[in-house]
């Protein structure tokens, strides 16, 4: 039981701590998203070879927390939109304004090639996989909160991995509350496709992603 345990800790260190602060550091060159999808692949076939999963995460339903997820949505939309339009002005809304083909693919395939990805690996898998290693549910959310924030450093500014740590704190409570991965999914998606739409989303890009 105890090697198990060690061996989860490396694991964990390995995918959430090692991966992204060494991609940050650009000590392994190439496109960000090869990282992505090889964390993707290795999540995937452990939890196939796991078989512990229930079949409802796999189910599109919101157990009554729709409403917080849409109030704290409108709030944070709010503050974001007053921030573009009082510091950032020239940058509002400008990939639907200048790059409207770039920005209906990005509205397109953000959901699926991205948001899905990181909900897989940083909240199905890593819920699943390492919550018997903190001793308590609260310890578990600051965790993994921290190191999703942490795997915004690639974008290389303090914005996007506060942001990180922050929606990291969101969508956890709300893999938790609805037990559902399409939830978590479609919420998001939701901010992913705003922020990009508004003009914020410079803040999460690099060119070799």
């Amino acid at each position: 039981m105890a090697k198990k345990r060690y061996l989860l800790y490396a694991e964990l260190g390995l995918l959430y701590l090692f991966a992204p602060i060494i991609y940050a550091l650009g000590w392994v060159q190439g496109p960000k998203f090869i990282a992505l999808l090889v964390g993707l692949i290795y999540v995937i076939l452990v939890i196939l070879a796991n078989k512990k999963l229930p079949h409802t995460v796999f189910e599109l339903r919101f157990h009554g927390y729709l409403q917080t997820i849409i109030t704290r949505f409108l709030v944070v939309a709010l503050g974001l939109t007053f921030y573009m339009l009082h510091f950032e002005p020239e940058n509002f809304l400008i990939l639907p304004r200048t790059q409207t083909w770039l920005w209906l693919a990005i509205m397109i395939f953000y959901p699926i090639f991205s948001a899905l990805p990181q909900e897989i690996i940083y909240r199905l898998f890593f819920i699943q996989r390492y919550k018997t290693l903190f001793t308590n549910e609260k310890l578990l959310w600051v965790m993994n909160a921290l190191l999703f924030g942490l795997a915004h450093l690639l974008f290389h500014n303090p914005i996007a991995v506060l942001g990180g740590v922050l929606m990291g704190i969101f969508w956890y409570q709300t893999y938790v509350r609805t037990g559902s991965l399409w939830a978590v999914t479609l919420e998001h998606a939701l901010y992913g496709n705003f922020i990009y739409t508004i003009g914020f989303g410079h803040y999460f890009y690099v060119p070799d992603f």
